[in-house]
């Protein structure tokens, strides 16, 4: 009786321990879909919105994307080969829609200094006139 008992206390510690490693092993695996999913989500916003983003939104947008790249490099062993170049190209999206909002923002500013520099000449021109005449 004392064996039959010792081998389904045996028998019932190594299923514990088996349904506790494929718990641990589907929690790790939804983690990183997860993770996969708020990038997304996060990326998506900045596709829809860029333009519309205060410069404490990038810097935000900045800090998740460099959290997510830490976790990435961290957590490597827990993502698939596949979820790993996902998650990169998303990284890399970000990066290029960053860069094109940055590059309006210069086309902006070069259109303004321009534009101030117009004034700036016209007003030269214009006191040079004025004096030549007199």
């Amino acid at each position: 009786m004392i064996k039959i008992v010792h081998f389904y206390r045996h028998v019932s510690i190594k299923l514990f321990y088996a349904f506790a490693i494929i718990a641990i092993f589907l929690f790790a695996s939804c983690g990183t879909k997860e993770k996969y999913h708020e990038l997304q989500s996060s990326i998506s916003e900045v596709e829809k919105n860029a333009d519309k983003f205060s410069p404490q939104d990038w810097e935000n947008f900045d800090l998740e994307i460099k959290k997510t790249k830490e976790k990435l490099n961290m957590e490597r062993e827990n993502y698939t080969p596949e979820e790993t170049e996902k998650m990169n190209k998303l990284i890399g999206k970000y990066y290029a829609l960053k860069a094109t909002h940055e590059v309006k923002n210069l086309q902006e500013e070069l259109k303004d200094a321009t534009q101030q520099l117009e004034g700036v000449f016209e007003t030269i021109f214009e006191k040079n006139n004025d004096s030549t005449k007199n």
